[in-house]
């Protein structure tokens, strides 16, 4: 063998133990550029698996001694009754105590809210009883909730309270140059409205344009004319449908407002609203009326699926108003300075308010015509 190689071999194992430092000697802090040394990487904690994390707060479902009802095992206490999970890891007495005083916080705070909704409540409707004493509903109607929630429709179904409807109907038909009605016309159904929230705005509004002693009218409706003139029989008292339940101090009087079927329950619960109104109309975006059945008969559409049309008789707060005009008033939002309500005058007149608050649609009628 060569001897060369002997040597090298005899040393490798020496150079290899003195690499490392003994215990008196301090090492030697490795260059940047010395190789010969590595860094090790740092050692990591071992990770808990997801699986033994879920196994480890995993509690069984329960059935709460109180209560009888089963319980999540991810609850620390029953939802109802607040006894504590028996699987739960146990808890100190200073934790069970602050578990306990925001328990008693929370009922205190329910007690108070409850306290406080009560009291509005009650002072809610007393302030409501107290208006609708200020403002009764008519004699005629038939609600016992006198709320502002109070809502009910009610049909009329005497023969003879409908007559009057329809004697109403022909005397605005022919009072304008003997006009007749619609060949075939007949009255299927009359229903009365009874909407405390939308009476209890109409009838506080009229008591102030009451106090204001509005000025006679300068042309009489002729739905006025037809009430007014005729004795109102018992079956017309019955049905509310007289004179003397209007105002005449706040001009108040009755007119026709033709719609859609699909329309009636709308406007039964939210009243007639002049927002929804065009402003592209001869007298601007007003809620028109008019004291003839034929005029209003115009905007009424037959409901494809009853054969019907229908039409409202309401009660309108017309205050002061002007003299019957056919000037057009497209745009406007209100009724001239100093009026209440426009009377226009196209091909028949026409009674125009701009504020919702002045109509009450009291009557609908579903009618068929030929």
């Amino acid at each position: 063998m060569n001897p060369a190689l002997k040597v090298s071999q005899a040393a490798a194992p020496a150079a290899e133990v003195s690499s490392f430092p003994t215990r008196d000697e301090e090492p030697k802090p490795a260059g940047p550029n010395d190789a010969s040394v590595t860094t090790a990487a740092p050692a990591v904690a071992a990770q808990p698996s997801a699986e033994s994390a879920v196994k480890k707060n995993w509690r069984p479902d329960w059935d709460c001694p109180n209560c009888r009802i089963r319980v999540w095992g991810s609850r620390a206490a029953c939802m109802t009754c607040h006894f504590p999970n028996p699987h739960a890891a146990p808890t100190t007495v200073d934790d069970r105590l602050a578990t306990l005083a925001k328990r008693e916080a929370e009922l205190l705070e329910k007690e108070r809210l409850l306290h406080a909704r009560a009291a509005a409540e009650h002072a809610s409707g007393a302030a409501a009883e107290d208006l609708a004493k200020a403002v009764p509903p008519p004699p005629s109607w038939t609600l016992q909730d006198l709320s502002p929630q109070g809502f009910s429709i009610e049909e009329i179904t005497d023969p003879e309270e409908i007559a009057s409807f329809t004697a109403l109907v022909v005397a605005s038909a022919t009072a304008y140059d003997n006009g007749s009605l619609p060949r075939g016309f007949a009255i299927t159904r009359v229903c009365r409205v009874q909407n405390m929230r939308l009476w209890m705005q109409y009838g506080a509004l009229r008591s102030l344009f009451a106090l204001d002693a509005k000025p006679p009218l300068p042309r009489r409706p002729h739905t006025m004319a037809h009430l007014s003139l005729c004795a109102p029989s018992a079956a017309a008292n019955r049905a509310g449908l007289v004179a003397s339940l209007l105002s005449t101090a706040a001009n108040e009087v009755y007119g026709f407002h033709g719609t859609k079927s699909e329309f009636v329950p709308i406007i039964c619960r939210n009243g007639l609203d002049e927002r929804v109104g065009s402003l592209s109309g001869l007298y601007g975006s007003g809620i028109y009326f008019a004291d003839n059945f034929l005029k209003s008969h115009g905007y009424t559409l037959r409901d494809p699926k009853t054969k019907v049309h229908s039409m409202f008789i309401s009660r309108i707060l017309l205050g002061k108003m002007t003299e019957p005009t056919k000037t057009h008033m497209s745009n406007a939002r209100r009724a001239p300075d100093g009026f209440d309500s426009v009377c226009g005058l196209s091909n028949h007149h026409e009674l125009i308010v701009y504020d919702r608050r002045q109509t009450y649609p009291e009557f609908f009628m579903e009618y068929t015509v030929a």
